[in-house]
């Protein structure tokens, strides 16, 4: 949970219309409010647990579901070179 994330610089993030998009690898991703929250979080700064935080903050969730979300999030922009543990 202490670990901090970095964006991969060759992915851009946009509002096409009313659609959270997620540019990178010659492809595009389409995020939900949540994916939009969490890449907008990851600054190269705050760690895991700081984001998961932020979550709670933002959502009025529980621990769990913030940590869950975070971490397949995470997962799935590691999965696609989006971020890297810096």
């Amino acid at each position: 949970m202490n670990d901090i994330y970095k964006k991969n610089i060759m992915f851009r993030f946009r509002i096409i219309g009313n659609k959270n998009i997620l540019i990178g690898n010659s492809k595009t991703y389409e995020l939900n409010e949540t994916g939009k929250f969490i890449w907008s979080s990851i600054d190269g700064k705050s760690s895991v647990k700081d984001i998961k935080e932020q979550i709670i903050n933002e959502y009025h969730c529980d621990d769990k579901v913030a940590e869950g979300d975070l971490k397949n999030f995470l997962a799935f922009l590691t999965s696609i070179n989006a971020v890297k543990i810096s």
